[in-house]
């Protein structure tokens, strides 16, 4: 009889335990998003188009620039799918940023704190609608930790 008390009490035990951590594991569990995108086109001519992509950085935080050596943090990118019916023209242009030597990399990077505007020029191929499809793959870090992330890129022009 006391065996059976012994398991029926230590069976609930791990049941209570096992519970009360999975309970705390999704009550505490809050997903970072330090940055948010939005993207918007400007119509240049017929033809050309400017892709305005806007990073809002939350404070404390900041988003790394796309020209980041290798072995530093991860750099930001743009990755459009490819179409026959636009081209990019040259690459992704981004502001000046802040230039630091960051002593975890030891190394020197740019990076961006509060906003971050990138501009993408295209060339539509014939005058029907276009659609822009793709992803930014980006890092962002405070004093403590970083953050990996992405965002669907999705635009008609």
């Amino acid at each position: 009889m006391i065996l059976i008390l012994t398991r029926q009490f230590h069976f609930k035990s791990i049941v209570f335990f096992l519970s009360f951590m999975f309970a705390t594991a999704f009550s505490d569990a809050q997903i970072l998003k330090p940055v948010k995108w939005t993207i918007e086109s400007k119509k240049l001519n017929d033809k050309e188009f400017e892709i305005v992509y806007t990073a809002i950085i939350d404070n404390g935080w900041h988003l790394y620039s796309q020209f980041i050596k290798p072995k530093g943090p991860n750099p930001t990118s743009f990755n459009l799918e490819e179409s026959t019916k636009f081209t990019q023209i040259g690459k992704v242009a981004e502001e000046k940023g802040y230039v630091v030597n960051d002593e975890f990399f030891k190394m020197e990077v740019k990076y961006f704190k509060d906003k971050a505007v990138f501009v993408q020029k295209i060339r539509k191929v014939n005058n029907g609608k276009v659609a822009i499809i793709g992803e930014i793959e980006f890092m962002s870090c405070n004093d403590v930790s970083c953050v990996p992330g992405n965002f669907d890129i999705k635009i008609e022009l």
